[in-house]
Formats: C-alpha cells, sequence, structure tokens
C-alpha cells in the first residue's frame, strides 16, 4: 500500500488524476516483535547444553536451537542443509523462502561456535544431510520453553529467536547492517531494518564518550 501510495501520488502531482484519494490517509507502521537473546542469556544456554544435563530430545532440540543462533538460519533453510554445502571456514545455501524468484546463492561465515556445534552433530559424516531425525517443528518449540524454564530465561523462545539473536549479536558488535543483509539473504535492507534497534542503542552508547568533558 505504500508503494500504492507514492505512485499515486506522484501521478496527482504530474496531473494524470484529479484528486488524491491518499491525501488523509496514512499507513500505520507496525513494529516487529522481535525476541532476541541477549549474550549473557545465550551463554545460559551453552552452559546448559555442554553440561550434558538434558534429556535426549531436550538436548538435541537445544542444540539445533544453538545451531540457528550461530548460523543464522530460517528453520526451514537448516533443516534443508546438506554437508556437502560447507568447506572449512563458510557454507553455502540457497534460501527456500526465495526458491521461486532465482535467488542469489548465500555464503556465510562459520564461526568458532558453529564449527564445535558441527563436529558433535555430524561427527566423521561426510555426506548427506546435516540434521537427520528432527523432532517436528511444534514439539522442538515446547521443548524450548521447557529450556527456557530450567535455564532461568524470562522469554518464549522458539526457533525464530536463533536467528534473530544471530542478527542482533552481530550487528551488535559489527554495526555493519550491510553486511548482515547479506548474510540473512534478504532481498531489501527494509528487511534488515527490524534490527535497527541495535545502531539506536549504539549511539546512545557512543554518545557517552563525550561525558569526560566538562563544562
Amino acid at each position: 500500500m505504500a508503494i500504492l501510495k507514492k505512485y499515486v501520488r506522484l501521478a496527482y502531482k504530474d496531473g494524470y488524476i484529479d484528486e488524491n484519494p491518499f491525501e488523509e490517509w496514512k499507513i500505520r507502521k507496525v513494529k516487529s516483535n522481535c525476541v532476541y537473546l541477549v549474550e549473557n542469556e545465550l551463554n545460559l544456554l551453552i552452559d546448559l547444553y555442554k553440561s550434558g544435563e538434558l534429556e535426549y530430545p531436550l538436548h538435541r532440540t537445544l542444540e539445533f536451537f544453538l545451531f540457528l543462533c550461530f548460523s543464522s538460519l530460517h528453520v526451514s533453510d537448516a533443516k534443508q542443509l546438506k554437508l556437502e554445502q560447507f568447506n572449512a571456514t563458510t557454507f553455502t545455501y540457497y534460501r527456500i523462502k526465495l526458491r521461486n524468484s532465482k535467488p542469489e546463492p548465500i555464503v556465510v561465515p562459520i564461526s568458532q561456535p558453529l564449527q564445535m556445534l558441527m563436529t558433535n552433530i555430524v561427527g566423521t559424516r561426510k555426506k548427506g544431510p546435516v540434521f537427520e531425525k528432527l523432532l517436528p517443528d511444534q514439539t522442538m518449540n515446547r521443548y524450548l520453553k521447557e529450556i527456557a524454564a530450567i535455564a532461568g530465561i524470562d522469554k518464549t523462545i522458539t526457533h525464530k529467536v536463533g536467528r534473530h539473536t544471530f542478527a542482533t549479536l552481530y550487528l551488535r558488535k559489527t554495526k555493519d547492517i550491510a553486511a548482515l543483509k547479506e548474510i540473512l539473504g534478504h532481498s531489501d535492507i527494509s528487511e534488515t531494518l527490524i534490527y535497527a534497534h541495535v545502531l539506536e542503542e549504539s549511539k546512545l552508547e557512543g554518545i557517552r564518550c563525550f561525558d569526560s568533558f566538562f563544562i
């Protein structure tokens, strides 16, 4: 509707139409409910994962969630990953969401924690799917709520939170929203701007560099 409003306004301005039906009409911006984990919360889950205290289904669910946190992937894209898509430093994939629009390949660098997770997940396997015999999404999301409670995290965690966590931490550390756009495979920077709250926080933190001056 915003695009339509823009072109109708141009048509009215150039005299192609007699009145602008959008003159008094405003588009309400909807704020995205972007739930993510901060560093200490992610570390709580990592410690829980390494402790080996969880029952096997919960452990596997947490392992998959941590993979999302460190890989940037959507659930559906992660499920389709094959070992052949990985090399020593990166992995390459195509977003399932964009499969009908001739998408470009997305290359994601592999961090050390992601490499460690891969070692735990695939063992000595060299070919085939990264994840074998995953539980249904609804079941894993239910388990994630249990895991959050065990870890003492007061947030409703779903698989979407993994990707949001990656994006938020990456942007907080690098401030590079253009690079984040490429890693997330967004077709438009406006998609990536849902994480702009991080840049706003950084501006507030950055302005404190002037606090050492006294007038």
